[in-house]
């Protein structure tokens, strides 16, 4: 996504799961020495069928898992319906779907996971040049730190919060590191710029 290209919409997002490479690690080098040959797997084309197509498919095995996700989700829809940018069932059962496979194959510890659900599915819904999208993102930002923020003063002047999120002063460790960045990002946006999208490089 860049100035050549159209905003995605809603509906396009609701499908996908975001994923970007903007923080690069230099240091990365080629490994130098004898690499054996790569072997093939033949892999049938069934491996990519979804398993699950409907949150009743699965429910009755990760009931807990379900809820807890939902309820999760319905506290962050409580945020996103000032901005019109709450989530519906799609949103939803993909979410589950995600933390439910992240269960089974032990991929992840539970906030990781959500974590990337949270950068990947739900903060591209955000942009805006509003009081209102930048009162969200501070909420946003409360649960992806997990502590509260003074969010009536912080609506005045955010720049002490970003610039701790975006230079990673913070000795805490917050409770959704890749989310609490990104929106950190997302609130210098506005304030810079007047305007803020998840996709401003």
């Amino acid at each position: 996504m860049d100035e050549t290209t159209h905003p995605f919409s809603k509906k396009v997002l609701d499908r996908a799961n975001t994923i970007e490479f903007n923080y690069i690690d230099l240091q990365q080098y080629p490994v130098i020495g004898a690499q054996g040959e790569d072997t093939l797997h033949p892999v049938h084309n069934s491996f990519l069928r979804s398993e699950y197509l409907q949150l009743v498919d699965v429910y009755s095995e990760y009931t807990e898992l379900v809820q807890s996700t939902t309820e999760k989700l319905i506290k962050i829809n409580h945020i996103l319906e000032e901005i019109h940018s709450h989530v519906g069932f799609r949103i939803r059962d993909s979410i589950c779907f995600y933390m439910i496979h992240n269960e089974r194959f032990g991929l992840l510890k539970k906030e990781e996971a959500f974590d990337l659900q949270l950068l990947q599915k739900i903060l591209p819904r955000v942009q805006g040049s509003s009081l209102s999208v930048k009162r969200v993102l501070l909420k946003l930002l409360e649960g992806a730190l997990g502590e509260k923020l003074r969010i009536s003063e912080l609506l005045d002047d955010a720049l002490e919060i970003y610039l701790k999120w975006n230079e990673n002063q913070e000795e805490k460790k917050p409770k959704h590191p890749l989310s609490a960045r990104k929106i950190a990002f997302m609130l210098r946006r506005l304030e810079e710029d007047g305007f803020t999208s998840y996709w401003l490089s």
